[in-house]
């Protein structure tokens, strides 16, 4: 069954559980989440190993530049980091805070000798190899700086975008200190497609300008299909799932809004779909084609159940627009998503967030539709009656194929900060796409 949640691109806030919409970390939702409800932390807007709200860290002197010394020899595995014996694994924060507060003097020498003993007290923990990782970097050890960081991205787990996204970072300030310039860009865009940052992107840009341009882009993937059924499609392997599939022009129970679009070739229908499975609502955009029926997992919201967030969504418009030059025109969406904790609707509780979002569809050169991530324009958060994080961003296209984004009101956040500007949309038919 298609289990998944919102893939929301530039939201200025990552959804990484289904069930209640939860606060992401950057514009850009990807896929596929868990279909549990699973906020994320924030991640710091500068550059550096994650750090937590209670924890002070080193990562402020993220762009401060390490002094020039002689390269390394590449390291092409990351071996192992040695775990020191008699440290037990209760001196954990002990050792981590006094490696981040070293850090701060500038005694880099003695944060990575702190950051060791902290490794060598949890060995499985990815934190304090990132941290040590980063203040030897800052201590002109580039291979035990390349190494600790290979090792925490090993260490890592996928999910823990965060902590990822600030590790692929790091190494991309090793490798182009051991001028390894294409490696370098690597990990620049691989650190952006995790968690966007204003340092990684002018990084990017200052290395490559087209390796920035493409990690911008708005990229569609292709959806689930074809089949012949949408029906199946919906149901997936578990057929007790409960599918609303609205006829022309009707109205699903679980959205409202816009439910469909009338035929234009080579679409052959365009509706909302809606599958049910517990107190979870999966909803989805069927589109077919000659070739069958194919299925984009938008977002999931959950009824309200005691004990639980509870979520609604809107369909706020569904229609035809040409975004990419050349035929056939591209489907548009845009949508409305409000969950709430601690009370019992999505409208009311301890507190609440309102998300309106929008992605973009099309045909690649094969006939086979592709969807972009979502796009997050306007989002708020609240904890009683006190809004404490709310934005919004004008998109407009721009001809042949590209959406720019500006910030029209709110504070925002370095994460924002590193998505405006202008995206190529990339679907898989852009004249000279290959």
């Amino acid at each position: 069954m298609l289990q998944r949640c919102a893939r929301t691109f530039l939201a200025l806030a990552l959804a990484t559980g289904c069930g209640a919409h939860t606060r992401t970390a950057d514009p850009r939702q990807v896929p596929p989440h868990s279909a549990a409800p699973s906020p994320t932390s924030q991640p710091s807007a500068s550059p550096g190993p994650k750090q937590s709200s209670s924890q002070t860290t080193a990562a402020t002197t993220s762009l401060v530049e390490a002094p020039a010394a002689s390269v390394p020899s590449k390291v092409s595995k990351a071996p192992d980091i040695p775990v020191q014996s008699g440290i037990a694994p209760k001196e954990y924060d002990r050792w981590i805070a006094q490696g981040r507060r070293l850090h701060q003097r500038k005694d880099y020498l003695g944060a990575a000798e702190a950051f060791q003993k902290a490794h060598s007290a949890r060995p499985t923990d990815a934190d304090a190899l990132a941290e040590l990782g980063w203040s030897a970097y800052f201590a002109n050890d580039f291979v035990l700086a390349e190494s600790a960081t290979r090792a925490a991205l090993e260490t890592a787990g996928i999910y823990d975008k965060s902590l990822r996204g600030a590790a692929l970072y790091n190494l991309g300030r090793i490798l182009e200190a051991t001028h390894r310039k294409a490696e370098a860009t690597q990990a620049y865009s691989d650190s952006f497609a995790l968690r966007p940052s204003t340092a990684a992107r002018a990084r990017l840009t200052a290395l490559d300008s087209m390796a920035a341009e493409a990690a911008l882009a708005l990229r569609g993937e292709r959806l689930t299909g074809p089949s012949a059924s949408l029906m199946s499609l919906c149901k997936g392997d578990q057929q007790d799932t409960h599918c609303e599939i609205p006829n022309n022009g009707d109205d699903a129970a679980q959205t409202g809004g816009p439910q469909s679009l009338t035929a234009r070739p080579p679409y052959r229908d365009v509706k909302i779909a809606s599958a049910m499975v517990g107190p979870y609502v999966n909803h989805m955009l069927a589109i077919r084609t000659a070739a069958g029926w194919y299925v984009y997992g938008m977002f999931s919201t959950n009824r309200a159940v005691t004990g639980m967030s509870t979520s609604r969504a809107e369909i706020e418009s569904l229609g035809y627009r040409d975004v990419v030059a050349g035929p056939p025109s591209e489907i548009v969406v845009t949508y409305v998503l409000w969950s709430a904790s601690g009370g019992s609707s999505p409208d009311r509780g301890e507190s609440s967030t309102e998300e309106r979002a929008m992605f973009i569809c099309g045909l690649d050169m094969h006939q086979v539709p592709a969807c972009t991530s979502p796009i997050t324009l306007e989002y708020s958060a609240q904890t009683g009656d006190e809004v404490h994080d709310a934005y919004t961003l004008g998109a407009s296209f721009v001809p042949p194929d590209s959406m720019e984004l500006t910030l029209d009101e709110g504070k925002a956040s370095d994460s924002v900060r590193a998505l405006l500007g202008k995206h190529r949309i990339v679907l898989g038919n852009n004249p000279g796409t290959e």
